[in-house]
């Protein structure tokens, strides 16, 4: 797939993604997807060289994971979450982990190294 296709996808994603933190139904799950696109995004701005841009779409990308999972959590807690909750939140630990390692790489690249540990 050529890269402009991925980006207009992602751009899609992403605004569709936008639109579903406005349903508390699907909130957390809209969250986490769109964590995952800014995390996709870093990387590939991090590969085209802007590390600075970079950066702002791990921390996004972070913050959004860590503001999704106490809606998770609340769900399960409830007793009210389905199968597709219980798989979203497991994958919270594992998405957590690749945004703390892209942003590591991205501070390694700006040599902001006390950031990095």
């Amino acid at each position: 797939m050529h890269p402009s296709t991925l980006y207009i996808l992602s751009t899609q994603a992403e605004v569709m993604f936008l639109k579903g933190m406005e349903c508390p139904e699907v909130k957390a799950k809209a969250m986490m997807n769109l964590g995952l696109v800014y995390q996709k995004k870093a990387e590939q701005t991090a590969a085209a060289g802007d590390l600075s841009f970079a950066r702002e779409l791990a921390t996004d990308a972070s913050n959004l994971l860590d503001a999704a999972k106490p809606l998770f959590d609340e769900l399960l807690a409830s007793g009210s979450s389905g199968d597709d909750d219980k798989r979203y939140a497991s994958q919270f630990a594992p998405l957590r982990l690749q945004a703390h390692r892209i942003l590591g790489s991205v501070y390694a690249g700006l040599k902001d190294f006390p950031s990095c540990e």
